[in-house]
């Protein structure tokens, strides 16, 4: 990130298809896997479906054969798990779904109960009523869960729908296609993630300047663990690092590279033992996300070189690095990132009215927007924009691209806007990489008043942008997740 710490004052009232079920890794042409990173999590989320149809059903029809149905969907979610499962093998992700209880009265409910113990969410199909008031026991459950209505099916999503109105991390998809539920699934696999999550918050701030942040609500709502230390071991991995790995990591660095400009040799392997300190770190830590106060390290001479091209790599190779020791920033990248396989963009947006845009500038980006499979974006090696020393990146993002752009505030609640690249800003103000964009309606793509946005901005000036338009997704999120959603224009 490149803020001076002269204008932080406003930071720091608030530091802190593609998708998770489709690959998050595999090899790319320039970011080594390096000894020393934390692998991914073998194996995926458990999913216990459930089917309820009463004692003596009568609507959609008298004559519904449940334990035929409740056959017909459990093999339909095998195949379904089948494909997501092939789609995944780089990252060796799968959803598991088990259970396949059929429930007739409260009774049967509480025989499942006990075996619900360990489920990432449950699987609800609504086959049949009356159904001895199985909807509202199941809604009292403690975990994550989606209701299936078949069409035409029961008037369960009227429970399911109020029950959401009040706090209950529930959805429901009623729709003669299975295949509906794959978002809400994704969800739930993201939710998992965020639970095995760990962070490291390096800072050398006093813990009370950290409040604000709160990472304690950030574990209680999505259960992310934050771990705050100092720099010392990551200056120690760093002085201990393998030269001639940095070396060769420099050279395809610049290989990869449309152009290189200010940064010396030097410097470039100095980031990159920088990196290689990271990924040790990391691995120690058995963590796969790090947050630095950057800026007053660098400056105080606490860090030698700034973290951005680690960032890159990290967030090249589906990890995650964030500047600033922006746990909230951090904890919004985790939430899209998880659901939809991209890192996303922590930028400083600024306006300009006269031409009705917004660019978000920031001095790290991730190559591979689309993803760690997805295609490189061409990039220039720069220095920091505000010291002109060290190693920043500066990317071009494509033109035509959405952006959804969001941030977390307070930890319940996300706003958020969308954009369309219209250019790339090479101006010496602001940081390296500036995609210029125009605000839209996610609905009909209609250029909005970058104006009423700058008018209506909610939270802080980091907010953090992901290609594509995940307006729908965010809406589905915030009812399985339990935050609030805002859509700031």
């Amino acid at each position: 990130m490149c803020q001076c710490m002269s204008r932080r004052g406003f930071m720091a009232a608030s530091l802190a298809g593609s998708n998770v079920l489709t690959a998050l890794g595999g090899a790319t042409t320039r970011t080594a896997q390096t000894a020393g990173a934390p692998a991914p999590r073998k194996g995926g989320s458990r999913i216990h479906t459930l089917y309820l149809g009463g004692t003596d059903p009568k609507w959609p029809s008298p004559t519904i054969d449940l334990d035929g149905e409740r056959r017909m969907y459990e093999a339909e979610l095998r195949r379904l798990a089948k494909i997501w499962r092939h789609r995944d093998r780089a990252w060796d992700t799968t959803v598991e779904f088990v259970g396949g209880d059929l429930l007739k009265s409260g009774a049967d409910l509480e025989s499942v109960r006990p075996r619900l113990t360990g489920a990432d969410g449950l699987l609800v199909f609504s086959l049949a009523i009356p159904d001895d008031g199985l909807t509202g026991r199941v809604l009292s459950l403690d975990l994550p869960m989606v209701f299936y209505l078949p069409s035409p099916s029961t008037a369960s999503f009227i429970a399911v729908s109020n029950a959401t109105r009040s706090g209950k991390r529930a959805d429901v998809v009623h729709s003669s296609d299975l295949e509906d539920i794959a978002p809400h699934i994704r969800i739930l696999d993201a939710m998992r993630r965020l639970k095995e999550t760990k962070v490291l918050l390096l800072s050398t701030r006093k813990p009370s300047k950290l409040d604000p942040y709160n990472p304690e609500k950030m574990t209680q709502l999505y259960g992310v663990r934050f771990k705050e230390t100092n720099f010392d071991r990551l200056n120690q991995l760093m002085a201990a690092a393998d030269r001639r790995e940095a070396e060769r990591l420099t050279d395809e660095f610049l290989a990869a590279a449309s152009d290189a400009k200010e940064p010396s040799r030097a410097e470039l392997v100095d980031s990159h033992k920088f990196y290689l300190a990271v990924k040790q770190l990391l691995a120690e830590e058995v963590a796969t996300v790090m947050t630095i106060d950057c800026l007053p390290g660098f400056y105080s001479g606490q860090l030698t070189a700034y973290p951005c091209v680690a960032w890159t790599r990290l967030m090249d190779e589906g990890l995650t690095g964030v500047c600033e020791a922006d746990a909230q920033s951090t904890m919004m990248s985790l939430i899209l990132q998880y659901y939809t396989g991209k890192p996303g963009f922590v930028s400083d947006p600024f306006f300009d009215t006269s031409q009705n845009t917004i660019t978000y500038a920031h001095c790290v980006a991730a190559t591979r927007m689309d993803g760690p499979s997805g295609n490189s974006l061409p990039y220039v090696i720069r220095s920091h924009m505000e010291d002109d020393k060290g190693v920043s990146i500066q990317v071009k993002m494509p033109v035509g691209q959405v952006l959804t752009t969001a941030q977390l505030l307070n930890c319940d609640t996300v706003v958020y806007h969308t954009a369309k690249v219209v250019d790339n800003s090479d101006s010496h103000r602001g940081c390296r990489s500036k995609p210029v964009c125009k605000v839209i309606d996610p609905e009909t793509g209609r250029e909005l008043s970058a104006d009423k946005l700058l008018h209506q901005w909610q939270g802080p000036w980091h907010k953090v942008s992901w290609f594509g338009d995940y307006s729908s997704d965010l809406e589905k999120m915030s009812r399985l997740m339990g935050f609030k959603l805002v859509r700031e224009v």
